[in-house]
This record gives structure tokens, C-alpha cells and sequence, in this order.
């Protein structure tokens, strides 16, 4: 794979677990009962995700210029609907698997 498609996969991953990390707060602190200190925890991992992009120093012009929504061959595909279950647990991980491709991204991108 060229650098472009793994800025491509870095970007989609980071932008998931970010989204993942989010669900995982709200349902901590809206849901019931409300568990305000891991809501918290919740939000501090969110923003470390946030910042991971800045620690991998690439710089955000070069991942953002990769993007190409338009050309995704999977963004036509229908949604799995893996609705069952605890959206807790999913979300979870949802997050672990893409903190999994950031980390191969990342190598891949010489950003370790």
C-alpha cells in the first residue's frame, strides 16, 4: 500500500474510535444509572484519541488530503446490523479494534 492509503486507513480509525469513545461516554453518563466517574475516564480516553493525532506527527494537512470519501468502495456496502447486545460492549469494542488499526497504520507510516 502506498503512504496516501494509509493515511486513508489512519484517518477512518482515528475518526472511529473517536466516535466509539463518544457513545461509550454518553452511555456512561445518560444512561441509567448514570455512572459519572467512568463517563469521566470516558471522556479523558476520548481526548487522548483526539490527541494521539497530533503525538503521531503527521502532519493533519497530508491525512486530511488523503481522504476520499467519494472513492470508498465500502461506503456503498449495506451497514452490518450488529444491533444485539449491550451498545456499551459494542462501542467498546469498536473502539478496541480501531485503536488496532491506528497502531498498524501508524507503524506502516514510520509514526510508532
Amino acid at each position: 500500500m502506498e503512504r496516501r492509503d494509509w493515511l486513508r486507513v489512519l484517518d477512518a480509525s482515528l475518526n472511529r474510535a473517536r466516535e466509539a469513545a463518544r457513545v461509550v461516554e454518553d452511555v456512561l453518563r445518560l444512561g441509567t444509572p448514570a455512572r459519572p466517574s467512568a463517563a469521566a475516564a470516558a471522556r479523558g480516553l476520548r481526548h487522548a484519541v483526539g490527541d494521539h493525532r497530533t503525538a503521531l506527527r503527521i502532519p493533519e494537512a497530508e491525512r486530511l488530503a488523503a481522504r476520499d470519501s467519494r472513492g470508498d468502495p465500502g461506503a456503498a456496502a449495506a451497514p452490518v446490523d450488529d444491533g444485539a447486545g449491550d451498545p456499551l460492549i459494542r462501542n467498546l469494542a469498536r473502539l478496541q479494534e480501531a485503536l488496532r488499526t491506528v497502531e498498524e497504520a501508524a507503524r506502516a507510516l514510520g509514526a510508532d
